[in-house]
Parts: structure tokens; sequence; C-alpha cells
């Protein structure tokens, strides 16, 4: 859901008014200073570099956007300005959106210093830049960018939102279930969203709370459902077909690491059962403790060890 309602323009954001009004005016000026969007993860940064491309470029747009992660090396931050920088036969706006700015490695980050100072920049080129976090991004690097900090949602705000999706997608939730969400979404639209997705046909309060919690610390909806398969103590042959079905789109590492993070989560959780909890360690444990055997084949063990765990 939160894909599908993802806004494309300013007049679709709900929240972040008075950041929204500084964009349009600064989006008036050429050239544009880099931007910087600072916020929790999930609260609509990237969707903001979107649209502040799409206002900047118009239909003659040439979007580049890199995961800083992918360019720890000097050599690849070099060559992505020298694309961003190189001629074309038409007279294209570029826009390049850095995501994870703050996985720059400290020599990539100085890499671009020069680029970014005032005097460098052209008319038809805008930086965009996305983090979470400021504290591992140089001063003078930050020193170039005009900086946003995306605010959460407000409850009105986030109520506004989830009435707009339900109403789109049909569905009706009690009221109960409406202020569940938006307390344990703290103001996230994606958040909120997934969270939804994942509650709105749950009729039991305490059931409704254990999702939630586990929808803030992991949102991949495949592995909680095999979460939830393996609490129900579900048979093997059954678990080793669904298994084979999320291996195809997700690693065995990161299923592995996603469900002791529900582990976490189902022990913090109001809705824990205190049997539960020495069968939980348990099977944390074995999921941390990997063998020397391929990864996929140590996960299908271990899952297997695991269902017979819960079967006890």
């Amino acid at each position: 859901m939160h894909i599908r309602y993802r806004p494309t323009s300013f007049t679709e954001i709900i929240g972040n008014n008075i950041l929204i009004k500084s964009l349009k005016d600064v989006l008036k000026n050429k050239p544009v200073r880099p931007i910087l969007f600072v916020g929790p993860k999930g609260c609509a940064k990237t969707t903001l570099s979107y649209i502040v491309a799409k206002e900047f470029g118009g239909n003659n747009l040439e979007l580049i956007e890199r995961d800083c992660e992918d360019l720890s090396k000097v050599e690849d931050t070099r060559e992505l300005i020298d694309r961003i920088f190189a001629l074309t036969l038409f007279d294209t706006n570029k826009c390049i959106i850095l995501d994870e700015l703050h996985g720059l490695s400290l020599k990539s980050q100085e890499v671009l210093l020069k680029p970014l100072e005032f005097e460098n920049i052209k008319n038809n080129i805008l930086f965009i830049a996305c983090t979470t976090e400021i504290k591992n991004i140089k001063e003078t690097l930050l020193s170039r960018f005009i900086q946003y900090r995306v605010s959460p949602l407000s409850e009105k705000e986030s109520l506004e939102l989830l009435n707009r999706v339900c109403t789109g997608e049909n569905i009706s939730i009690p009221k109960w279930l409406q202020v569940l969400l938006i307390e344990k979404s703290e103001g996230i639209p994606r958040r909120l969203l997934t969270g939804l997705s994942k509650v709105k046909s749950v009729t039991d309060e305490s059931e409704a709370k254990f999702l939630l919690d586990l929808n803030s610390i992991d949102e991949s909806s495949e592995v909680l459902e095999l979460f939830k398969m393996l609490l129900k103590g579900v048979d093997w042959k059954d678990i080793k077909k669904y298994l084979q079905i999320i291996l195809k789109d997700n690693s065995p590492e990161s299923i592995r690491i996603s469900l002791m993070n529900l582990i976490g989560g189902r022990l913090s959780s109001d809705y824990l059962k205190y049997e539960e909890i020495p069968k939980l360690i348990e099977v944390y444990n074995i999921l941390r403790n990997v063998n020397n055997i391929p990864e996929k084949a140590s996960l299908q063990v271990d899952i297997c060890k695991i269902v017979n765990i819960f079967k006890r």
C-alpha cells in the first residue's frame, strides 16, 4: 500500500507544510543549491526527492539514483561525477539522488566537495541527498547542502492519511484499530500503511498489538508469515514449501536476520506467553550460530530444527 499510495506531487503530500513551501521557493531559483533531506526511515525522504526532481527537470529530465553504500570506492564516485557533468546533445536537466549519504566513505565525501561548491553548480544540474543520520557526514560536505528535516506526521495527519487509503481500498476498520495503528506507527507514513496491510482483517486487539510491534522491526510480510507459521506449529512439509517460495526473493541471511528480529519483538510484546520464552531463546541461538555448510542449506536445516521445537 505504501508504494501504491506514494505521492507524486507536492499537493498529494500530507504534513511538512512549511518544508514544502520552502522547497517550492527554492526551486524558483537557478542554479538550485544541493538539497539534503534528513529524517527517520520511512518518513518520505525519497518520495520528496522524486517530486523535487520532477519539479526541477519537468519532461526533459535525466534522473540518476545511487545508494551511497555502492560508492565507497573513490573511483566509483569520480565516475559518477564525470557522468553528471558530461555534455549532452540536448539541453537536458540532470538530477542525481544520493540515498543514504552517510554511507559514503570519508574519501568519497571529499570527492564531492568541489563539484558541490556554489560556483561549480550548473543551472541544469541538481544534487539531492537523503540520510537518516548526519553524524558520519563531514561538516564541510553538510555545509554544501540546504538541509531539510522531514518530520513524522502528527496524529491528525496520520488519521488523514489512514482515511485516504482506507477509502481508496474500500477498507473499514474499527476506531480502536485506527487509534492503535496511529500510535504504533509513530508518525511514519510507511509504517502506518504497512501496518494497515497486516492488521486490516484482525479482530483481536492483542494480536493486532503483536503484529504492529513486529511491523516496527521488520516489514517483510513474507518472513512475518513464515514466523507466524512456525509459532502455530505448522508441519515441516508445509514450511518447506513456503520457504522455497520466499527464498526466490529473499537471501538466506536476510531471512535469518529477520527471524531473529521478530523473536526480539515477540519477547518484548504484551502478546507473549510465558511458556514461549525458553523456546524463543532456543530458536534465537540456533539462528545465530550459523554452521559451515552452504547458507541456503544451513537455513533449511535450522528451520527444520525450529519446527520441531515449536511442535514440542
